[in-house]
């Protein structure tokens, strides 16, 4: 490499007249030697290609130094130096007074034009034919976080990696409307070249901030993000009947309607206790169902307030009610062509039952807030613990309602009716607990076994579940032992004594059974708290019956 200074001594520095004169000696130079020859300001870090673009993005001023440079180190390349520098020290007249003129009226655009670029609510960056930047203005500095003296001259990928703009220049192609992401923003990018005649001189870019407006159009696709959710979910349920685990005669008969319900579009009705795995039973029935590429949209009836179902299940317009600042789509629309699932329904209010009897009846609603009526396409299944028959008798249940949802009725029965299924279950269980809790349990002792088929589980497979997370958490060994398991499972006789001990072959009152587990109980936790998350009670429960029954255990608390 060979480099020289030259002192920059003309009447208003480098503005655009003497730049193209200097281009055109450096080709003329380039012709001659085969040498390709750089200018770098002194507050610069890296030499730019002699051109147009990078001559007057410097601004060299009248007065300044700038260094001339080859990357050559031959009798060629110096001559080449030597020569620029002296065209622009000597041959260059300082003043000329027939040209003074046009110089002034030159600068006095040159600097109307920079203060355009910096006031332009938007970034700018123009490279040269060889990728270097030679202009960039304050928005697009902010944007990259950097100074000016640490970007021009530099290469524009190495500025910004994610830039395009080297292939505009190598494809002579417009890139527009495009996003790319720069530091922590998003921007919207139009890149075009520039042409000098025919030749490409380099390109620019002008981008913008639209990192506000990126959020709000995330926000607005929320509807969008929540089918694409679902559909993925339920993907990954497809052939979900398989695993329903269990291979007891009623669940079995369950499964059959279940299957046969999956080709309807009928409502159907799923009834059973709590954790009898009513949920995993409609979606089995949507995933086998024409409608399994469409949405599965689950409502849990009793976990929203009764002044909230209605905008929840059929959505609100904007300023329908206080804090309605947009629209929002309801429930029954995001299940357009889909599922919707609504448990619990025996909670339901009465004020809403008439509603969706509506929407059962007719397919249509209207928003909360809305005059327009709403056709909708979606497949209702519905789930209870609860005894409709009786609210129907006590006027908390709609008749009507019952009668079009109960179309297809499946019952689940509970655990203590299909405890042939306890050890298919339990193991299943430990293998998705192991792969949840990255744990390697191997199996579960036989006793524990025969403790679960003497206990009457009123959690049903829920509490198995728990049960089983809660083993494998506490579990030193490899295996699951009744060490593992709670009190209320291991206090019960699981060979030959059921859980209830006769006396004389006669039964005791229910207190005295109650008086002695709580006794037991405190007898070996020695505190309410303890004693009471065994026993499945509160410890406020547990010292008011301490005290209805004269218990007094020493060190209780």
């Amino acid at each position: 490499m060979f480099k020289s200074d030259v002192l920059v001594n003309i009447l208003y520095g480098i503005h655009t007249r003497i730049a193209a004169m200097i281009v055109n000696k450096a080709a003329e130079l380039k012709a001659k030697y085969n040498i390709s020859l750089y200018i770098r300001k002194q507050n610069s870090k890296d030499p730019l290609a002699i051109s147009m673009l990078a001559l007057v993005s410097l601004k060299i001023k009248q007065g300044e130094v700038v260094e001339i440079s080859c990357k050559e180190d031959t009798p060629e390349g110096k001559k080449a130096v030597v020569e620029l520098c002296d065209f622009i020290m000597n041959i260059i007249p300082k003043s000329e007074a027939a040209m003074s003129g046009v110089d002034a009226v030159l600068e006095e655009n040159t600097i109307a034009n920079e203060q355009i670029l910096q006031k332009l609510p938007m970034g700018v960056i123009i490279i040269d034919a060889n990728s270097h930047i030679t202009t960039i203005n304050n928005y697009a500095l902010n944007l990259i976080e950097k100074d000016l003296k640490d970007v021009v001259g530099r290469l524009v990928t190495d500025v910004i990696p994610s830039s395009d703009l080297p292939t505009i220049v190598a494809t002579r192609q417009n890139h527009l409307g495009e996003l790319q992401q720069i530091n922590n923003h998003i921007a919207m990018v139009n890149r075009s070249p520039i042409f000098s005649g025919n030749n490409v001189i380099g390109a620019i870019g002008v981008f913008q901030d639209i990192s506000e407006i990126a959020k709000k159009l995330e926000q607005s696709q929320e509807e969008l993000d929540y089918y694409k959710e679902e559909l993925q979910r339920h993907n990954l349920s497809l052939g979900s009947f398989g695993n329903i685990i269990g291979s007891s005669g009623n669940l079995k008969e369950a499964l059959i309607i279940a299957e046969k319900a999956s080709n309807s579009p009928s409502t159907v009705l799923v009834r059973g206790e709590s954790g009898t795995g009513k949920e995993l039973i409609a979606k089995a029935i949507h995933s086998q169902s024409p409608r399994k590429n469409k949405a599965f949209v689950r409502v849990n009836c009793a976990a929203i307030p009764e002044n909230l179902l209605e905008s929840e299940l059929f959505g609100y317009e904007k300023g329908a009610f206080t804090g309605a600042i947009k629209s929002k789509p309801g429930k029954f629309n995001l299940a357009d062509g889909g599922t919707i699932f609504l448990d619990e329904i025996g909670d339901m209010p009465k004020s809403m039952q008439v509603k969706l009897l509506r929407v059962l009846q007719e397919m249509e609603f209207e928003s909360v807030g809305g005059l327009q009526t709403q056709k909708v396409d979606v497949r209702v299944i519905a789930a209870t613990n609860r005894n409709l028959e009786e609210m129907i008798k006590t006027g908390d249940f709609r008749e009507d309602l019952y009668y079009r949802l109960n179309v297809i009725s499946i019952f689940l029965p509970p655990l203590r009716e299909r405890k042939e299924d306890i050890n298919l279950l339990t193991e299943h269980f430990i293998h998705k607990v192991n792969m949840k809790l990255k744990k390697n349990i191997i199996g579960i002792d036989k006793d524990c076994i025969e403790f679960f088929h003497s206990y009457h589980w009123p959690g049903n497979i829920r509490e198995l579940e728990n049960i089983i997370e809660r083993a494998i958490n506490l579990c030193d060994g490899p295996m699951i032992t009744t060490k593992d398991l709670p009190f209320y499972i291991t206090n019960i006789s699981s060979k030959e004594e059921g859980l209830i001990n006769l006396r004389n072959g006669d039964l005791l009152p229910l207190e005295e059974y109650e008086k002695e587990l709580i006794t037991i109980a405190m007898k070996k936790y020695k505190s309410y708290n303890k004693a009471g998350k065994a026993l499945g009670l509160t410890h406020r429960t547990v010292a008011l019956k301490c005290e209805k029954y004269n218990i007094e255990v020493e060190g209780k608390k």
